[in-house]
């Protein structure tokens, strides 16, 4: 092999690990820009915000009407109202730690904008009222504190008692309920 052909295949390579190396160093920097972009996200853990951030939101009675087993509450009540509350009477009285002959059922929009409704009773004190407090529900009587996304318990002594939920629809401008649902409810054990 001549002087000149060597010193043409050894430039050859050099060229050939040159362009290796750029694709090396170029798939290096995008994923070093994946992963640090998966880390800030990941990092951007803002809260939706509430539309009840620094404000407290008592519970508003509404009318409702009853046919064929279901119950309807207009969504304008909800909408306006923000917290809304019914007393449904009750076939058979329960106890909790006290004597129920009606149910409260509660309705409300958690901070994303999912309606949740609930038996809005706090068993163990027999509270039937609560109230929003920022990002909180509380219980007007014992003070019980839980998470308004999650009925997770934060503080107080009914905190693994948040209100029960039960099915709720939104049915051409009407708040849908399941009367069966509501007067098949049992107190869970204290």
């Amino acid at each position: 092999m001549s002087r000149q052909s060597k010193k043409d295949r050894f430039k050859g390579q050099d060229k050939k690990g040159s362009d290796n190396n750029k694709v090396f160093i170029g798939a290096l920097l995008a994923g070093v820009v994946i992963i640090a972009g998966i880390f800030l996200f990941a990092l951007n853990d803002d809260e939706v915000s509430s539309p009840y951030d620094d404000r407290v939101v008592q519970q508003s009675v509404v009318n409702y009407e009853m046919e064929d087993g279901k119950i309807y509450v207009d969504e304008s009540e909800l909408d306006s109202k923000e917290f809304i509350i019914f007393n449904v009477d009750l076939n058979e009285p329960i106890v909790t730690s006290s004597e129920h002959e009606y149910l409260p059922v509660t309705a409300v929009r958690r901070a994303d904008g999912e309606l949740v409704a609930a038996i809005g009773l706090c068993e163990p004190c027999g509270s039937e009222r609560m109230r929003i407090e920022g990002n909180n529900l509380v219980c007007n009587s014992c003070k019980t504190v839980w998470a308004l996304d999650t009925f997770k318990g934060l503080s107080g002594g009914c905190m693994d008692f948040p209100p029960v939920e039960i099915a709720v629809e939104i049915t051409d401008g009407k708040l849908v309920f399941n009367e069966g649902e509501i007067q098949n409810f049992e107190p869970r054990p204290l």
